[in-house]
C-alpha cells in the first residue's frame, strides 16, 4: 500500500479518520481538501500532509481512498473507482466514510445513537461516561467536538491500541494473519446519521433512538419513508434498541422482533448542562450502561453522567458583552430542536428575555417547515435572520415542489429570508458587521442565543469580543 487518502470537501467529521490513523502510527497520511480551514491548518500544524484543491495528488493502485459523499466525483475517488473496477492486484476498493466506520463496526461491539435530534450531545456523553466506568471500550466517533476529550472529536483508547491497529490493518491492508478472538469484545460507539441511510452501514449490537421527526425530505420525500428507513436500522439492530417512553413517534415503529426496551424518564443533578431533552437523553445513556454492566451501581452511573461539561456548539456560552447580555452558540437548525433549546433556557432563565439570531440550513428545510419555524420562533422576544447556509438545492425547483402563495413573487434567496423574517416579525440580516455590532452593543441584560448552520459560529468566535 502507498497512501491513505482522505478526500473531503470541508467539515469536522471526516478529519477523526485522519487523526485516529495517526494515533495508531500511520504516517502515510495524505488529506485533500477543496479549501483551506481552520481544520486544514490544524491538520498541518500536526504533522498531517495536507493538499488543497484537487487534480495534484495521482491516485495509485495501491492507495487506500476514504471520501465524503460530496467528493465522489472528484477525480481522486473516481479514479480509485476505476482501479476497482478493473480488479488490479493491489486494488483497494474505496470507501466512503460512513462505509468505512461500517467495515470497523463488523469487528466490534457497537453502540450506535441514532435519531433525528441531539445525537452529538447524547453520543458525547455516552463516551465520557462509558469511559470513566470501564476500560471495556475501544473507539468513539461524535460530529462535534468535545472538551472533555481534549476537543477532539473522537476518543481513542490508548491501552488497546495494538488490537485496535490489527483491525485497522486488517480492513486497510488486508493483513491476513490476526488475532481473530479480538473480534465483538469490545465496545465502539459512534454517532449514526439517518441522512441518506448512512446509519444502514454499520454493523449495530446495541442502538438508541430517543425521537422520530421527519427531516432531510430531499431524500425521504414522504415521512412514511422515513419512518421506514428507521425501522430498517432497528431490525438491523442485533440485540436491543433502547427508546423513552415520552419519545415523540417512537410508537411509529414495530416491535416485532421483541428488540426495544422502553425506559422512563429520569432527573439528574446536572452542574454544566440543563433542559429536559438532556434529561431524556441521558435516561437513555442510563438504561443502557446499566443492562450492559448490571453490576456497576446506579449512583456511579448517575454521577458520571451528571459530570458531563459542554459540546462545542451545542447551548454552548461564549460569554458576556460589556452591558451583560450572556451570548449561547448552537448548532440546532430543525424547529423541533430551536423549540426544544428554547424551552431549557425559559427554564433556566425564566426572568430573562430571549434573543436569538438564527442562520438557516438549507432553503428547503424552511420551505419543508414553513410553518412550524414560524410558530417556534415566535416564542422568542427577538429574532434576527442571519444568510442562509444553501447547499445541493436550486430555489426555483423548491418552488415547484412546495407550492405556496406566499413564494410566488419570490425570485431570490435574499427575498426569501426577508419574507420569512417579516413572517416572524423581526429583520433579515445579510451582512455580518450588523450582526456583530448587535452582539457587542446589545444593552438589555438578556440571553442572546446564536443558531449557527454554517460560517456564523466561526465569524463570531473570531471577530466578537466577549467576556468569560
Amino acid at each position: 500500500m502507498s497512501n491513505i487518502i482522505l478526500v473531503w470537501a470541508g467539515g469536522s467529521w471526516i478529519s477523526s479518520v485522519a487523526y485516529i490513523l495517526k494515533d495508531l502510527w500511520y504516517t502515510n497520511i495524505v488529506w485533500i481538501d477543496s479549501s483551506e480551514s481552520q481544520i486544514t491548518k490544524q491538520m498541518q500544524n500536526d504533522w498531517i500532509n495536507i493538499i488543497i484543491w484537487h487534480w495534484k495528488y495521482e491516485v495509485q493502485e495501491k492507495d487506500f481512498v476514504i471520501y465524503s459523499d460530496a467528493t465522489i466525483n472528484s477525480p481522486e475517488v473516481k479514479k480509485s473507482f476505476e482501479y476497482a473496477e478493473q480488479k488490479l492486484k493491489h486494488y483497494h476498493y474505496p470507501f466512503s466514510y460512513h462505509q468505512f466506520l461500517g467495515e470497523i463496526s463488523k469487528y466490534m461491539k457497537t453502540i450506535s445513537i441514532a435519531w433525528t435530534h441531539w445525537k452529538s450531545t447524547t453520543t458525547s456523553i455516552m463516551i465520557n461516561t462509558f469511559s470513566d466506568l470501564t476500560n471495556d471500550f475501544w473507539l468513539w466517533v461524535v460530529w462535534a467536538l468535545v472538551p472533555q476529550f481534549d476537543n477532539k472529536n473522537y476518543l481513542l483508547n490508548k491501552s488497546h491500541t495494538q488490537e485496535i491497529k490489527a483491525i485497522f490493518d486488517h480492513i486497510i491492508i488486508w493483513k491476513s494473519k490476526w488475532e481473530t478472538w479480538i473480534i465483538k469484545k469490545f465496545y465502539f460507539i459512534l454517532e449514526a446519521d439517518e441522512f441518506n441511510k448512512h446509519f444502514l452501514y454499520y454493523d449495530t449490537d446495541y442502538s438508541i433512538i430517543t425521537n422520530i421527526e421527519l427531516d432531510h425530505s430531499d431524500v425521504y420525500p414522504s415521512y412514511k419513508e422515513y419512518i421506514e428507513v428507521f425501522q430498517e436500522f432497528y431490525r438491523k439492530t442485533r440485540y436491543k434498541v433502547f427508546v423513552l417512553n415520552w419519545a415523540k413517534n417512537i410508537d411509529m415503529l414495530d416491535d416485532n422482533q421483541n428488540k426495544i426496551k422502553i425506559l422512563n424518564k429520569k432527573t439528574f443533578d446536572f452542574k454544566y448542562i440543563f433542559g429536559q431533552h438532556n434529561h431524556g437523553n441521558c435516561s437513555m445513556i442510563y438504561g443502557l450502561i446499566k443492562t450492559l454492566f448490571p453490576k456497576i451501581k446506579s449512583l456511579e452511573i448517575t454521577k458520571r453522567i451528571e459530570s458531563f461539561k459542554w459540546l462545542w456548539r451545542r447551548m454552548e456560552y461564549l460569554g458576556e458583552n460589556n452591558n451583560c447580555c450572556k451570548i449561547y452558540t448552537d448548532y440546532w437548525h430543525h424547529p423541533g430542536e430551536l423549540e426544544a433549546v428554547l424551552n431549557a433556557f425559559r427554564s433556566q432563565f425564566p426572568n430573562k428575555k430571549l434573543v436569538s439570531v438564527f442562520q438557516p440550513h438549507q432553503a428547503r428545510r424552511v420551505l419543508e417547515f414553513w410553518e412550524y419555524f414560524q410558530k417556534v420562533l415566535k416564542k422568542f422576544d427577538g429574532i434576527i435572520i442571519y444568510d442562509i447556509y444553501i447547499a445541493r438545492e436550486n430555489l426555483e425547483d423548491l418552488k415547484k415542489i412546495f407550492k405556496n402563495k406566499d413564494f410566488n413573487d419570490i425570485n431570490s434567496v435574499e427575498q426569501l429570508w426577508n419574507l420569512f423574517a417579516n413572517k416572524i416579525w423581526w429583520t433579515y440580516k445579510k451582512n455580518f458587521k450588523e450582526i456583530q455590532k448587535f452582539l457587542e452593543d446589545w444593552k438589555n441584560d438578556e440571553i442572546i442565543i446564536c443558531f449557527s448552520a454554517w460560517n456564523l459560529d466561526y465569524e463570531i468566535r473570531n471577530n466578537c469580543k466577549f467576556k468569560i
